[in-house]
């Protein structure tokens, strides 16, 4: 569900950039930025409450 939370889920938000900008290059920018910090925080998610092992380097962060 973290990965919603970032992912970039209306396209038409999109193609209103794109049409507000006369570029694609916003809206490429953004999908890929968002869908990026999406994934990465999925994977953290998963990684710090959902796996048995402690993130590698941070003996902090364990499972609770």
């Amino acid at each position: 569900m973290v990965f919603y939370v970032f992912a970039m889920q209306c396209m038409a938000t999109l193609a209103v950039v794109k049409r507000e900008t006369n570029s694609w290059k916003w809206p490429i920018i953004q999908l890929l930025v968002m869908g990026t910090m999406a994934y990465l925080s999925a994977f953290l998610v998963f990684q710090i409450l959902l796996n048995d092992k402690p993130v590698e380097g941070h003996c902090c962060l364990k499972r609770f």
